[in-house]
């Protein structure tokens, strides 16, 4: 008990002496706590514009530049037995023992739309689930694949072959 309200202690003595700066000067990597206090890892910066934060609960969050922040946050604090505070839920968690996709860094991935009417969409899940393919996501990742394949060129076949490892990875 006493050494977590110590730990809590010595990282509000380091918090309190961070510079204040704005979200526009960020660096990406780097944590940085919010007006409000919390803790955030930024995984992208437009100057002049926004940046893309990830919040401790793993949700993106576009902060504009010119809103104030404190930090960065150092990455450890103290001497022998260094904490990191820079968020550790913020690295993968080891893959289980069974066949599973290893896990990937959120600020690694990004989640492209794909708007389709609610009852085209059915028809596309149940076709899917008619294919035996896993998911909606898999589905349309196997069909890029054949389309790019199809398509031809270099471009094309390397995007096709950058997703057929990730698939399989």
């Amino acid at each position: 008990m006493n050494e977590k309200l110590e730990t809590t202690n010595q990282e509000s003595d380091v918090t309190a002496d961070l510079p204040e700066i704005t979200f526009g000067d960020t660096e990406v990597g780097r944590a940085y706590l919010t007006p409000a206090g919390h803790q955030v890892e930024v995984i992208e910066v437009v100057p002049k514009s926004h940046a893309i934060v990830l919040t401790s609960k793993g949700k993106e969050m576009k902060i504009l530049a010119d809103k104030a922040c404190r930090g960065p946050l150092p990455r450890e604090i103290g001497a022998e037995g260094a904490e990191d505070i820079t968020k550790p839920d913020a690295e993968p968690k080891e893959a289980p023992a069974k066949a599973a996709r290893a896990p990937r860094m959120k600020r690694d991935i990004q989640v492209i739309p794909l708007g389709l009417l609610r009852e085209t969409t059915c028809l596309l899940d149940a076709a899917v689930k008619a294919s035996g393919i896993k998911s909606r996501s898999a589905f349309i990742r196997v069909a890029l694949i054949e389309k790019l394949r199809a398509i031809g060129g270099a471009d094309a076949k390397t995007a096709a072959t950058a997703l057929a490892t990730e698939a399989s990875a």
